[in-house]
């Protein structure tokens, strides 16, 4: 037999994600939506909880041990169907579903960002090359020179490639 905690737990899981998913982010907001909309009555089997009540769960220790076993579910799912592997990851990024709304933000950041990829990745190959050239890895270093000469190619290659893509954009 289930405990009354966690399905009332499992009802206030619900019917968050149910009002994130609205667009619907205040307390008191998602209490309303929980009395007035038919779906949010039936995730709650009817029970009307009270903005204090959805205040404390969503800042509860419950909260973030549902939304952990959650997304556990979700990743074992997907990898399951081989929708991810070890290789393919999921991040945070935030998908939009109008995508021109912040394009120009968007773009400047990606030539902000770009430059200074290009920036760590130059100086990056400096301090490699300096390491080589001068015959000696820092005491505390895993690599060999030979896989120290390896990764400078590597990043010479990728920096060429990025100079690459930046001239045909």
């Amino acid at each position: 037999m289930v405990d009354q905690e966690s399905t009332t737990c499992g009802r206030l899981l619900k019917l968050t994600l149910f009002a994130y998913s609205k667009g619907i982010f205040s307390s008191r907001q998602i209490s309303a939506l929980a009395e007035e909309n038919l779906s949010a009555r039936w995730l709650t089997h009817s029970s009307f909880p009270s903005y204090r009540t959805v205040c404390r769960f969503r800042a509860s220790d419950e909260a973030e041990d549902l939304i952990s076993k959650c997304m556990s579910s979700i990743v074992n799912v997907l990898r399951k169907n081989k929708h991810i592997d070890d290789i393919t990851f999921i991040d945070g990024t935030k998908i939009l579903a109008n995508t021109n709304k912040y394009s120009f933000v968007w773009r400047k950041n990606i030539i902000r960002f770009d430059k200074l990829n290009r920036e760590a990745i130059i100086k990056l190959l400096h301090d490699m090359n300096d390491v080589k050239y001068l015959g000696k890895l820092p005491d505390n270093s895993d690599i060999s020179t030979s896989e120290l000469d390896e990764i400078i190619i590597h990043l010479e290659n990728c920096l060429a490639d990025l100079n690459y893509q930046i001239k045909q954009n």
